[in-house]
């Protein structure tokens, strides 16, 4: 049996204290490919294998994060195997800020904050398009919008933090994606960013049964 360490050691296996390292390694690489081929595939590979040793001595609830970026590597490697096509999809999106969240005890704050800057959302100033970008479908954004300004982005004063992590349970079980929350947060309540990615993290810990 592997023996399961330290939140503290696997934010050391994940990150530098200037944020370089794994985490970093990983995101650029997603970042960066262009092409799939023989030489990518098989930096999808090693990445994800990296990966994988640190997810099989985290937590559960950890652990579940650290699969999330995963998971366009794995699919990067199966889509080289399969002659298939690659699709990155959501999950290291939601995962990543989770993962920072965790670790942020043990990094400089500068260095959190540089690390979160990278997984802010693109905004062009068009909210209908940007949520668009996002994947998710709506006929009506600004009535989406609205319900969720209502549910996630409520002063702290008003929404203890229990409340918020029970709304963002309800908003990621329904048809709505998590890209989608952050979006709104980061159009009408970014002071509010830290304590949604806190619930965030919070509810997939939930999931998770940790």
């Amino acid at each position: 049996m592997v023996e399961v360490d330290s939140t503290e050691e696997t934010c050391a296996a994940l990150f530098n204290q200037d944020g370089s390292g794994l985490y970093n390694n990983v995101t650029g690489w997603l970042v960066d490919v262009e092409s799939l081929d023989q030489t990518t595939a098989a930096e999808a590979e090693r990445l994800s294998n990296r990966l994988q040793y640190v997810e099989e001595r985290a937590d559960t609830g950890f652990a579940s994060s650290i699969a999330g970026l995963r998971g366009p590597l794995k699919r990067f490697v199966e889509a080289w195997n399969t002659r298939g096509s690659f699709k990155q999809g959501s999950d290291y999106q939601q995962h990543a800020p989770q993962v920072i969240e965790r670790c942020s005890t043990y990094l400089p704050n500068p260095t959190v904050q540089a690390l979160q800057q990278l997984n802010k959302p693109s905004i062009t100033g068009d909210f209908t398009a940007d949520l668009a970008a996002t994947g998710f479908v709506t006929e009506d954004p600004e009535f989406f919008r609205e319900a969720m300004v209502d549910s996630i982005c409520v002063p702290k004063e008003t929404l203890p933090q229990y409340q918020l992590e029970s709304n963002v349970g309800m908003s990621t079980n329904a048809p709505y994606s998590v890209e989608a929350l952050r979006l709104v947060v980061a159009y009408d309540c970014p002071e509010r960013s830290a304590a949604f990615e806190e619930a965030l993290a919070a509810v997939e810990l939930e999931k998770a049964g940790g």
